[in-house]
């Protein structure tokens, strides 16, 4: 249907809800530690939280917990053995429960008063941005908040290799992976198009939407270099996705944001081009497309690192809290 709708020049029409996003909704994912745990927490996520989800799950097995990362409410014994993502989402959220908030306090669209009386029942909440806890904290005096950021995950792959979510035949040679440029996220808005379109005119560009948990990963480990779209002007850094595609070997290219100083320390291991400056992207792109040694070193890079070391410390901070004092 979309090559009909090019040979017309007609835009592509994208789904959100798709067979993938079904499939997702039905996925309950475990993860065991290597050792006996008496120890369990259900993670329940989003489809486009699954990193973040996932991200925890890992850190929670090497403190010897055991893990439930599913898209649907399940029962726990307590409201501290579980962890809600997207809380604003929910209307039926019980007092005290935990939160992760994902949502980009620069854009108030789901910080309405509404929202906010949902994210107050909270008596822990987690955020991945500073800048967003800074903007809760005054409003919600009840709740201890906790910075975990997302991070990356040099041995990502293997773990999910090790617990049997992907294989090793979804893994593909640095320098044969089939997709030369790839955009994944929602591309239904001007100023995306408006990069998009641009780039299309010079490389071949897979755009991934409506694909989600590890089918979304699969289509990642396939491509060589990730575009990172602003999807409005004053955003924070779209973290989550550059963290997830070099944690998954591919090579990122990004605007810059408005938090980009809270970032310096990705300066080395991505690419970056201007606000704005669509053909500061597509000469990024072009240079790194066309120099396997330029993307092999920054991966390599990356992964002697300690991009993580921030989330472990402060890992460590929350697992000490909400298990040893009993929160």
């Amino acid at each position: 249907m979309n090559v009909i709708r090019k040979i017309f020049g007609l835009k592509p029409k994208y789904k959100l809800k798709t067979k993938s996003y079904k499939i997702f909704q039905k996925t309950l994912i475990t993860i065991n530690t290597d050792e006996k745990s008496h120890n369990e927490i259900v993670i329940l996520t989003k489809p486009h939280t699954s990193y973040f989800a996932n991200l925890l799950g890992f850190h929670f097995a090497q403190h010897g917990i055991n893990s439930i990362i599913t898209p649907y409410d399940i029962p726990t014994k307590t409201i501290s053995h579980k962890i809600v993502f997207c809380p604003q989402t929910y209307d039926n959220l019980p007092n005290g429960y935990i939160g992760y908030q994902t949502e980009q306090t620069t854009n108030d669209r789901f910080f309405q008063p509404a929202h906010l009386d949902i994210l107050k029942k909270s008596s822990i909440m987690i955020d991945y941005a500073l800048g967003n806890i800074n903007f809760l904290k005054p409003q919600m005096p009840n709740t201890q908040f906790y910075h975990l950021p997302v991070a990356y995950c040099p041995n990502y792959t293997s773990f999910l290799i090790k617990h049997d979510l992907i294989s090793n035949n979804d893994i593909y040679p640095d320098d044969d992976r089939p997709y030369d440029v790839v955009f994944y996220g929602d591309p239904r808005n001007e100023r995306r198009q408006a990069y998009l379109s641009e780039l299309q005119k010079h490389f071949k560009i897979k755009i991934i939407c409506g694909v989600f948990g590890m089918d979304v990963v699969k289509e990642l480990l396939k491509a060589k270099i990730i575009v990172n779209i602003h999807y409005f002007d004053q955003a924070i850094l779209e973290i989550g996705r550059i963290y997830e595609s070099m944690s998954l070997g591919c090579h990122v290219i990004s605007e810059k944001a408005i938090d980009q100083e809270a970032h310096a320390g990705l300066e080395e291991f991505v690419d970056f081009t201007e606000i704005d400056d669509i053909q500061g992207m597509v000469t990024a792109v072009e240079h790194a497309l066309n120099n396997q040694k330029h993307r092999t070193d920054t991966k390599n890079k990356a992964l002697k690192s300690n991009l993580d070391t921030t989330l472990i410390k402060n890992f460590d901070t929350f697992i000490t809290d909400i298990y040893k004092k009993g929160s």
